[in-house]
């Protein structure tokens, strides 16, 4: 006679220390829309930054952007970054950011010879931030 064997396990488990992990995350980013003369643009550009601590935050970051000219040309940018910030005192807000594009140039004219190409860029800033108590 044959007798199957089962196993069974349960684990349990407190996730703090993932909760905790998501306490320190911030999203935001960038969201832009233009139109005029036979022009559209658009930008979406999501991020996440993690606060290691109150004086150090590192994040990464995606980008897209599309750009026409009607008769003209069209545009597509796609890229990622990371990002670090560095408060010295809570008020001051240092950054630096590192960007890797990948363009995509279309012309309508056959004057112009279209182009793909990588960028890379890299920005410096500096900002004061002001606080409010609620």
């Amino acid at each position: 006679m044959y007798y199957p064997l089962y196993f069974c396990s349960v684990l349990a488990q407190n996730n703090t220390e993932e909760n905790e992990f998501w306490k320190h995350v911030r999203f935001g980013g960038g969201l832009g829309l233009s139109t005029g003369n036979n022009i559209f643009s658009a930008t979406l550009a999501p991020s996440a930054i993690y606060d290691f601590n109150p004086e150090f935050s590192l994040g990464l970051g995606l980008n897209g952007s599309y750009f026409s000219q009607k008769n003209i040309a069209k545009s597509t940018i796609l890229g990622a970054n990371i990002i670090s910030l560095y408060n010295p005192i809570p008020e001051i807000q240092l950054s630096g950011e590192f960007e890797q594009n990948h363009v995509s140039r279309n012309f309508d004219n056959p004057s112009f010879l279209d182009d793909k190409y990588w960028i890379q860029s890299f920005f410096v800033g500096a900002g004061y931030r002001a606080f409010e108590n609620i």
